[in-house]
């Protein structure tokens, strides 16, 4: 497994576990980071050795080697990435990073329409139940969206939706549908009215200003 992840998760212990495990991890280098070469690989790839000392003099976790490779990042401006794997070619280790953006895209998106304040579950099974239902939920919404030929965006429609779910209607467009102007509804003879008692004498003390 390939694990990639930015400059955030700079751990030098979760490094060397993951390294024990077998997998592979793929992140930036921090500008601070002192490595030392051994080998060069190519033109802007090499492979390095970390200090064996951290702050305050203790021993390093990661013991290994790295690979340092520069690459471009999805804004066209280059970035140095550290791997631990050895045998993907730069480009591969490039094109591995940058599909990092999409899955960040890909949260972000979760974050903006599916509105999942909470998961119910903490098992990865549940938080994948949860997610996938709120991903159907958005695009049975979006095809009716389509299907009914209302404008506006999905997340308007949704509303509109939500707020008139226990309302009684014989056609969903009706509450897309505003009022006619010239159509006043009819007034139900069994339905008290509030009228504004003009009639009454001034005696009453009621200010007119």
């Amino acid at each position: 497994m390939t694990y990639v992840f930015d400059r955030a998760y700079y751990n030098f212990s979760w490094w060397s576990r993951l390294n024990e495990s077998g997998s592979y991890f793929v992140t930036r280098l921090k500008r601070r980071m002192v490595v030392k070469p051994v080998k060069k690989l190519g033109e802007s790839d090499h492979i390095v050795s970390l200090s064996k000392r951290v702050s305050q003099g203790r021993k390093n976790p990661y013991q290994g080697n790295l690979r340092v490779v520069r690459v471009s990042d999805v804004t066209g401006k280059y970035a140095d990435l550290t791997t631990n794997d050895v045998k993907s070619s730069a480009e591969e280790l490039g094109r591995v990073y940058r599909k990092r953006w999409q899955i960040e895209l890909f949260i972000k998106w979760i974050k903006q329409n599916l509105k999942i304040k909470s998961f119910y579950g903490r098992i990865i099974n549940a938080i994948k139940a949860q997610v996938y239902i709120a991903m159907i939920g958005y695009l049975l919404m979006k095809i009716l969206h389509k299907q009914l030929r209302i404008g506006g965006n999905v997340l308007e429609f949704s509303r509109i939706i939500r707020a008139n779910l226990l309302n009684r209607m014989l056609n969903l467009k009706q509450i897309f549908t505003p009022p006619d102007k010239n159509k006043r509804p009819k007034n139900n003879p069994n339905q008290l009215e509030l009228y504004m008692l003009d009639f009454l004498p001034d005696s009453y003390g009621f200010d007119r200003g």
